[in-house]
């Protein structure tokens, strides 16, 4: 027997506040859900190809900041192969999502591949 469930929401969420790195540009209803990555002292900016990600943006404020999930279950596009579910190794796709790079990518619980909409649900943390 199968279920419908949803792993977004589940267990403890960690999210904190941070300026956004001079130079970048966080739309609202665009960025939601991009990989980011500390650029500076309590600064986060957008990520580049192949990089390591600290946190997925939650949300734009109207003051110029970023919140930024850490730990959770997190929702986040992704490029190329769809990974399976369970250990994954994941970088940064530099276009908003995630790719897997099994050589030097960073390893994240995958809960949910959606090859529909080409989402994971990946824990962070």
């Amino acid at each position: 027997m199968s279920y419908d469930t949803e792993l977004v929401g589940i267990g403890v969420t960690d999210q904190f506040t941070v300026n956004i790195h001079s130079g970048d540009t966080f739309t609202r209803g665009t960025h939601e859900g991009y990989p980011v990555k500390f650029t500076g002292n309590r600064e986060m900016g957008h990520c580049s190809a192949d990089d390591h990600f600290d946190g997925i943006v939650e949300a734009i404020n109207n003051d110029g900041t970023l919140t930024v999930v850490k730990r959770g279950w997190k929702k986040i596009a992704y490029s190329g192969t769809a990974p399976t579910a369970g250990r994954v190794k994941l970088e940064a796709d530099g276009a908003g999502g995630v790719r897997e790079d099994s050589s030097d990518g960073e390893e994240y619980l995958v809960g949910d591949v959606d090859t529909t909409n080409g989402t994971l649900t990946i824990w962070l943390g």
